[in-house]
């Protein structure tokens, strides 16, 4: 596979891995409960093919690249792609949590004490 190719591939499960978590998003959002078994696991399957994504990069020789297609252009698409993917992933990990304490007011960014952890903890373990 050329390098055009190992960028446009990897660009495309970029765009598919965000549209998922916009969906888990929606979906976190909207019933405030966890996603379904099978949603999860079309999750879970597409993180191994990003990893093997990851590693089909590091075999594009960024000096043979052509200076007049758009593998370079695509480069920074797939690059901002991912740092969406990053920011998404994150607020759905924070919603999740907020969802899994029962709504309780707590700033998931402020540092809490471990005693002040130990006493959530017990709270919403019953």
């Amino acid at each position: 596979m050329n390098s055009d190719e190992v960028v446009q591939k990897h660009f495309d499960l970029c765009v598919e891995v965000h549209s998922v978590l916009i969906e888990e998003n929606r979906i976190l959002k909207s019933s405030a409960s966890v996603p379904s078994e099978e949603f999860l696991q079309k999750k879970e399957k597409l993180l191994p093919m990003l990893d093997q994504s990851l590693e089909g990069l590091k075999s594009v020789q960024v000096e043979l690249i052509s200076p007049f297609g758009n593998t370079k252009a695509l480069i920074k698409k797939a690059q901002n792609k991912l740092l969406q993917i990053l920011y998404l992933d994150k607020e759905n990990e924070e919603i999740l949590l907020r969802n899994s304490l029962g709504h309780k007011s707590i700033s998931i960014h402020s540092e809490v004490s471990p005693t002040k952890a130990k006493n959530m903890f017990e709270e919403n373990k019953n």
